[in-house]
């Protein structure tokens, strides 16, 4: 299916209208302390919502896309449906380069290594040119080639998705992303990285047995 004959529920969304300060937003980011009535019931604040959810833990993605690169960190990465075979995930509205990643019609969902945290921290700042050449306070220049339709793929990551995209949801301070996936590559061995209470970290893996009576991996988040 080609960009210009997949489905969508309502034509492109637009962001121009949408503030855009100079600096994207941290993966934990932008869930604004929202607090009112909907249909006589009480909102709980954003804040209020952020602490709670905090437990949870969450995969980091780079979305990257366009002949001239870009990318930005995103946690909110999911797998949607498999026929058709659909992912999703969420940009904040305020985010520069979010606006920038909703006009690609493809795009790449890299799923980063539990030894990436330096990539995670560099494409979710602001100050720096994510693609340089040359190694910044977070490490080594970023490592990408060319992939499929010609969007960046970056090196060494779990996972590697090509999608277009297929619909935008407005959602609150947020755009969900529904890419439909028409490529995909993964390292069977590689653990990923996780962000939780507003840190990076990885996964844990620890001895134990299958029901068969073998030796098996428990894995669960190192903290």
């Amino acid at each position: 299916m080609s960009p210009s004959t997949r489905h969508r529920s309502h034509p492109r969304l637009s962001l121009r209208s949408a503030p855009c300060p100079d600096d994207d937003d941290p993966p934990t980011a932008g869930i604004s302390c929202l607090e009112g009535f909907r249909g006589g019931r009480h909102l709980v604040p954003g804040e209020a919502l952020r602490r709670a959810l905090s437990p949870s833990a969450a995969g980091v993605v780079v979305v990257t896309a366009g002949a001239t690169p870009l990318g930005v960190t995103v946690s909110s990465f999911t797998s949607v449906s498999l026929e058709p075979p659909l992912v999703s995930f969420c940009l904040g509205v305020r985010s520069r380069t979010a606006a920038r990643l909703l006009l690609a019609d493809v795009f790449a969902v890299n799923v980063l290594a539990e030894d990436q945290i330096g990539l995670a921290r560099r494409f979710a700042a602001s100050d720096v040119d994510r693609f340089a050449p040359s190694a910044d306070r977070f490490g080594p220049p970023t490592d990408w080639r060319a992939g499929p339709h010609g969007v960046p793929l970056l090196a060494g990551t779990a996972a590697r998705l090509v999608c277009e995209q297929h619909d935008l949801v407005s959602a609150g301070d947020h755009v969900i992303v529904l890419g439909q996936v028409l490529h995909a590559e993964g390292d069977d061995v590689a653990r990923p990285l996780l962000h939780h209470r507003g840190r990076f970290t990885a996964v844990r893996v620890e001895a134990g047995r299958d029901e068969a009576g073998r030796d098996a991996g428990a894995a669960r988040p190192a903290l």
